[in-house]
């Protein structure tokens, strides 16, 4: 019984919020020329549909005292695709002492290197990888997509050698002008 009585509340309820004649605006909008999709009657009233309402102008920013939107830090500079880490600087202008500089090199040396290593294990994982175009479902597309991508790796490899070299020629240079 107790249940009845719930779901007759409930049913109630949604047919009063339903049928209730009126809306947020108790008088009825008037509308002199319908606006596309909607219908006038006789007596200029829009039937169907929603009614208008009253709106405030979108003023954000008009005033220099307008409230800013908040916006999380962490989602505030969001990468969008790939791209670089860190872009290479290069040796700063000056060192103050040459003890810096070699420092400064034999730290860069280091990085180098291991950008190189990196570079070489990509190139054998690539290696690995070649025996698996015949068994792809296009062939000639894994192909060209093997040799696309071993061209890029070869590429960032001899930049990564022509790095370490150079670095290290101008480690030498500087251990012929220290005494």
């Amino acid at each position: 019984m107790p249940a009845l009585l719930v779901g007759l509340g409930i049913l109630a309820v949604g047919a009063l919020v339903v049928f209730f004649p009126g809306g947020d605006d108790p008088t009825p909008v008037r509308a002199t020329s319908p606006e596309p999709g909607t219908r006038a009657g006789g007596d200029g009233a829009v039937r169907g549909g929603i009614p208008r309402r009253a709106v405030d102008k979108a003023e954000h920013g008009a005033r220099a005292d307008a409230p800013r939107p908040r916006i999380n830090k962490a989602l505030r500079h969001m990468p969008t695709g790939m791209s670089e880490t860190v872009p290479d600087r290069g040796p700063p202008e000056s060192f103050d002492s040459p003890a810096e500089e070699r420092a400064w090199y034999e730290n860069a040396l280091q990085r180098a290197k291991a950008d190189l290593q990196v570079r070489e294990k990509a190139l054998t994982r690539l290696e690995k990888s070649r025996g698996k175009i015949e068994q792809a479902k296009d062939p000639a597309q894994a192909r060209a997509n093997y040799e696309r991508q071993r061209a890029i790796v070869e590429r960032n490899l001899q930049h990564a050698r022509e790095q370490v070299a150079e670095i290290e020629r101008k480690l030498a240079e500087l251990d012929g002008a220290t005494p």
